[in-house]
């Protein structure tokens, strides 16, 4: 009797032993995602970052490229529908931003932005 208690003891002693390492295995690899993938989002983040700089800087060349090819034109029922740069309805700049709603009072000039606010009824 004193062989079958000794038995059970070790056998529970083991077990336990394997559920421990199990869990604390299981854990580590939780944290070890979770690492990883702040890393990951942190590296995403930053690329994304730099991809919006360099487009800020190509919308006024892009603006200008689409007025070269027929784009928006300086009538109401050619004006841009969707937010943007395009060319200045009222001719004093090369273009001017259009918000999606009015036009802004920022402007832009072979690449140079500035500010000139919008006046003429053209908003």
């Amino acid at each position: 009797m004193l062989t079958i208690g000794s038995t059970f003891a070790v056998t529970t002693c083991t077990t336990n032993r394997g559920n421990a390492a199990l869990g604390f295995v299981m854990i580590a690899l939780f944290i070890g995602g979770i690492v990883t993938f702040a890393i990951l989002n942190t590296q995403a983040r930053r690329k994304l970052a730099v991809a919006n700089t360099e487009l800020a800087f190509l919308r006024p060349e892009v603006a200008r490229l689409r007025g070269s090819w027929g784009g928006a034109g300086s009538g109401p029922s050619t004006w841009p529908t969707g937010a943007g740069w395009y060319p200045d309805p009222t001719q004093r700049h090369e273009f001017r931003q259009w918000t999606g709603d009015t036009w802004s009072s920022y402007v832009s000039d072979s690449g140079v932005t500035s500010s000139d606010p919008m006046t003429g009824g053209h908003t």
